[in-house]
């Protein structure tokens, strides 16, 4: 079967997915005051827009709780604003750093603001954002256990951007805008100086929508779960894959677990691959929010197809109700699982996931889990928080027998860092002031749990995050990682150093 026919075949089940949203377009939920299904731009995952919005809501100013699904849209988030200013004028007013989130958020988001009270929106592609970084970075590349990946300590989680052994550095710009109400389009070029020099576009892609179905193509860092430092099988460790995505822009009533979002996403992975060249990755999940204090999302991925290893009408069938084929004659590894986030009645929120790869009969026949507690009033006004996080994979996780590059994308996980058969642990505190956050992480990985030899990898690093003028930041991070059996080879120990600055200028 050519490779043309077996993607028509996997867009074909895409499109299958996504008639639900278009079925309920008229059926939106209550949950959100909004414009009838109106395009919106994406906020980057790497944006402090993230930090401030989680802060915010944390802290009670925001009663519904977000999805695990990112990027959020810029509409989406400046409802939230509005919500938040709302209920911060009913309790009486916010501590200062608060208030000095709030009017950043504020100021940030008042063309959509303004679009949300009735105001025509502006057309044309303009500057939305410059960005320039600088690092020092010295250590080696560690390998991953049971994969082609290799991972960097204390740079991860970072669009697939790999640092040079010693100074490197990247600008880039991102032009975006609405050509007309019906077609969005952004794109971000980025220079990179380093062991090599070079362009290349880090983000970009094409909006456009059919009723409340937003249709997306390009290339773009997502985020499923609600990790904190990694996501079970998709987060911005790997370099965006260029997809077709189709999702609801407006929440859908699901009548038994309240509003509901869709997301679909299908893309090609690389050519060069050692395995198998050109497979597919496709994915879908649905995020429920039942409650105002508790949301959790159903998900599954898959790695399927490619050559010399299509899809026929028999097999399509086993692929789509996840039935494994025989060793060795696998055409798919597939992930599937869900998590949640749940907030308690002193604002502290519980959060996990529970994956599982592959399948032995109908079960999953490896898992991978995270849990999290995040207490967002380590002090009372809540200038000071923290996060607790776990996580484990098992040895076969991320790891197949036909795709043996393992799940992965120019050599970075698409998942979570740590890899297969590995622990983690990780603890950060946060110290907030007006117009500055400063934070301070420990993390320990420990990688090949089960193996005679175990890598263990101990990072501690500060942060800080300084917003400078109305919307020029400046983020800094600086810390070092001790290295225990490096590359699996016992007795050999190392340490990996890194400094880093991001200077961010907003043109919304």
């Amino acid at each position: 079967m050519s490779s043309l026919r077996v993607r028509v075949m996997v867009l074909v089940f895409v499109l299958f997915s996504t008639a639900i949203p278009c079925v309920w377009a008229g059926e939106s939920s209550s949950h959100e005051a909004k414009l009838p299904h109106t395009l919106a731009l994406n906020i980057p995952l790497n944006s402090y827009i993230y930090g401030y919005l989680d802060k915010l809501a944390a802290l009670g100013y925001l009663e519904e709780m977000s999805t695990g699904t990112k990027p959020y849209t810029r509409l989406q988030a400046a409802r939230w604003v509005e919500k938040i200013a709302a209920r911060a004028k009913e309790k009486g007013g916010l501590e200062a750093y608060a208030t000095d989130m709030l009017a950043t958020l504020e100021r940030e988001f008042q063309p959509e603001r303004a679009e949300l009270r009735g105001a025509p929106r502006e057309m044309g592609i303009a500057l939305k954002e410059w960005t320039a970084s600088g690092a020092y970075y010295h250590g080696d590349s560690l390998k991953e256990i049971g994969t082609k990946a290799t991972w960097q300590p204390l740079n991860t989680n970072n669009g697939g951007y790999r640092l040079a052994d010693g100074l490197s550095a990247y600008t880039q710009l991102t032009l975006a805008g609405s050509v007309n109400e019906n077609l969005l389009v952004s794109v971000t070029p980025r220079v990179k100086v380093g062991d090599n020099t070079s362009a290349e576009i880090q983000n970009g892609y094409v909006k456009t929508k059919v009723n409340n179905m937003e249709i997306e193509v390009g290339k773009e860092d997502a985020w499923w779960g609600q990790g904190t430092r990694g996501g079970r099988s998709l987060t911005n460790n790997a370099e965006a894959v260029t997809s077709l995505k189709l999702s609801n822009m407006d929440a859908i009533d699901s009548r038994i677990f309240g509003p509901a979002y869709l997301s679909v996403r299908y893309g090609v992975l690389e050519q060069d691959r050692s395995d198998v060249k050109y497979p597919s990755l496709v994915g879908l999940r649905l995020d429920f929010v039942p409650s105002d204090t508790f949301t959790f999302g159903l998900s599954r991925m898959d790695i399927v197809g490619g050559q010399g290893r299509m899809l026929n009408r028999s097999s399509m069938k086993d692929f789509l109700f996840g039935k494994n084929a025989d060793v060795g004659d696998d055409q798919w590894d597939t992930q599937a699982g869900m998590d949640f986030r749940w907030r308690l009645k002193n604002d502290t929120q519980v959060y996990g996931e529970v994956y599982g790869e592959d399948a032995a009969g109908i079960l999953p026949s490896e898992l991978s889990e995270l849990a999290g507690v995040y207490f967002p009033r380590l002090s009372s006004s809540g200038d000071w928080d923290a996060t607790l996080e776990w996580a484990h994979t098992r040895p076969c996780w991320y790891v197949h027998g036909v795709y043996t590059n393992g799940w992965t994308y120019k050599d970075n996980i698409l998942g979570d860092a740590m890899g297969a058969d590995a622990l983690r642990y990780y603890a950060g505190i946060n110290r907030y002031c007006p117009g500055i956050v400063y934070g301070v992480n420990l993390e320990r990985v420990v990688q090949n749990v089960n193996g005679p030899v175990t890598q263990t990898v101990d990072s501690f690093w500060l942060s800080a995050q300084y917003r400078l003028a109305e919307a020029l930041f400046v983020k800094a991070q600086a810390g070092v990682a001790g290295i225990k059996n490096a590359n699996f080879e016992q007795g050999r120990s190392g340490h990996s150093y890194l400094a880093s600055v991001t200077v961010s200028k907003e043109f919304f």
